[in-house]
């Protein structure tokens, strides 16, 4: 009875343990989904923008989604900022918040300079958005790789 005992606790042990591990995988897969999902949106966001942008100097409707969408933006990078990291992304993902605080930074000012009646393309260069976005995109490969 005693070693039935004993065997019976070693195996609660096991599948506790084999459970917590089970869930930092589930969680690392998570993160790289989720960094993986936000670089693509940015991505279309980065690709969508100049035309937007171009529209927007001629039309006050144009200018009205402008707005929406850089404040959607900046929304997905407050919400990846705000991940749980695995231990093994957090050089990576502090890379990311390096380039995702320039960006906020970059479209505040850019929807500043809109809603004070400023509708020059030339905003959006100066901004850096569009580049600082690349920096945060190029960052994908990486991050595939911590999920080899």
């Amino acid at each position: 009875m005693r070693k039935w005992n004993i065997a019976l606790v070693t195996l609660f042990i096991f599948v506790l343990t084999g459970c917590s591990l089970f869930d930092r995988i589930n969680d690392s897969l998570a993160y790289v989904n989720n960094a993986t999902e936000y670089m693509n949106t940015a991505n279309q966001f980065a690709e969508e923008l100049p035309v937007m942008a171009e529209e927007a100097v001629t039309s006050s409707e144009a200018r009205q989604k402008l707005l929406s969408e850089l404040e959607a933006m900046k929304a997905e990078i407050v919400l990846f900022n705000e991940l749980v990291v695995p231990q093994y992304a957090q050089d990576i993902h502090n890379q990311i918040m390096t380039y995702n605080n320039q960006l906020h930074t970059g479209i505040t000012d850019y929807i500043a300079d809109i809603k004070n009646g400023i509708y020059d393309l030339s905003l959006l260069q100066e901004t850096g958005i569009i580049a600082t976005i690349n920096q945060v995109v190029e960052l994908r490969e990486l991050l595939n790789q911590l999920n080899s």
